[in-house]
């Protein structure tokens, strides 16, 4: 696996007065054949000046110093919050690991897709010896360590299901960890729902009125779709519509989420400039293709972001090619000014994306493309763009 194919991953030390084998187990982790990671290591207010010389040891390493003993979740919590990694390993610091432990649970998420991972683990003093081949359930729901004590002869060398995986050495891609929520603000021509393969569904409603929003593939839904029929028409004005977008914004029970995506219609009508004015957004992502007609209304988006003080977190350039017979990029539009005008205005072209048919299936059948073409350089685009704005707002 080259460097350029490996997904930054983000492992999570957390320390307290864990002394010599805190350091034992980050220089087993420099002996680990994948370069793409980060090491947290998350003290909790150790005495024993362990974290010091981890940090004086291994300058690479990202030191976090709590004032006090926060416990081991929410030590590890302050760990995930700080994480910029694809993936996040949660590893206990008595816990060294070989050299393609990495490489091995990667490959493993690649085949089985988004889940928590664990790794076997064997005795630190008898290496032949399992700790746990895997965390599992008896009949009366305790949790035990499978085989620990028993002899490892490669008895399970095998990708299967466990019960739980163990915080010993825990990963996961931080997408699990994330609390993700999309208003679909395109209020005449709402397209979450069928992208989502939720047509025809409706939220409930609280005893108290509030909307809970409808949850596909681990994110949070509300749209005007779910509310009106598909091939319904709505002759609203700007006060029907203001009254419809606070609606979604304030009385959806989002509950807590990290992030609030909001899908905006084109232009510069009444909605994205309502909530442009009303609502403090961090950052506005503009999407257009490649031609002069499609970058006239995005100008006049930009600009109205600029004058609202919306900081422009970049450009994604969508169906700028497709792919001819001996994988060659061939332009489906003609080549407009959207580079020059980018150069101009100092904004960032952060993805490009060609025309591929199967994403536009997984939009009409309502399944995600990444859902079904996990390794796909797309795939790999789309993910670059999440993490990038993952690292600007988080």
């Amino acid at each position: 696996m080259d460097k350029i194919s490996q997904p930054l991953v983000s492992i999570i030390i957390l320390n307290y007065n864990a002394g010599q084998l805190i350091l034992d187990c980050l220089e087993s982790i420099t002996k680990t054949n994948y370069d793409n990671l980060e090491v947290i290591v998350v003290d909790n207010a150790s005495i024993d000046e362990s974290h010091r010389k981890c940090k004086e040891k291994f300058e690479n390493i990202r030191l976090i110093e709590n004032e006090k003993n926060l416990g081991y979740c929410e030590g590890n919590n302050v760990g995930i919050q700080n994480a910029k990694g694809e993936f996040v390993v949660i590893l206990n610091p008595d816990t060294i690991v070989d050299p393609d432990w990495l490489t091995e649970l990667i490959r493993a998420y690649n085949r089985y897709g988004e889940a928590l991972y664990q790794p076997k683990h064997l005795s630190l003093n008898e290496k032949s010896i399992f700790m746990s081949a895997g965390n599992m359930m008896n009949v009366f729901g305790f949790g035990y360590a499978r085989e620990k004590g028993k002899k490892d002869v490669n008895q399970y060398n095998m990708i299967e299901q466990i019960g739980y995986a163990s915080g010993t050495c825990l990963f996961a891609p931080s997408s699990v960890f994330k609390k993700v929520g999309l208003l679909d603000a395109d209020i005449y021509g709402p397209s979450v729902p069928r992208m989502f393969g939720a047509v025809n569904q409706r939220p409930e409603v609280t005893k108290d009125n509030k909307i809970i929003p409808l949850e596909r593939y681990g994110v949070k839904l509300m749209s005007m779709g779910f509310i009106t029929e598909e091939e319904a028409a709505l002759v609203w004005r700007g006060p029907m519509l203001f009254k419809a977008m606070d609606q979604m914004l304030r009385d959806v029970q989002w509950g807590e989420l990290d992030y609030l995506l909001m899908d905006l219609p084109p232009g510069t009508g009444d909605v994205p400039l309502s909530l442009a004015q009303k609502v403090p957004i961090a950052g506005a992502l503009v999407v257009t293709t490649p031609q002069n007609i499609s970058l006239i209304d995005v100008k006049k988006s930009i600009d109205m972001f600029e004058r609202t003080g919306t900081p422009i977190v970049g450009m994604v350039e969508n169906m700028a090619f497709f792919r001819g017979p001996n994988g060659e990029e061939l332009e489906m539009f003609p080549s407009g000014e959207l580079d020059a005008y980018l150069d101009r205005k100092k904004i960032a072209k952060v993805a490009r994306f060609g025309f591929f048919n199967s994403i536009a299936k997984g939009g009409e059948v309502g399944i995600p493309f990444m859902e079904q073409n996990v390794d796909s350089p797309e795939t790999a685009e789309f993910k670059n763009l999440a993490n990038l704005l993952i690292e600007n707002y988080q």
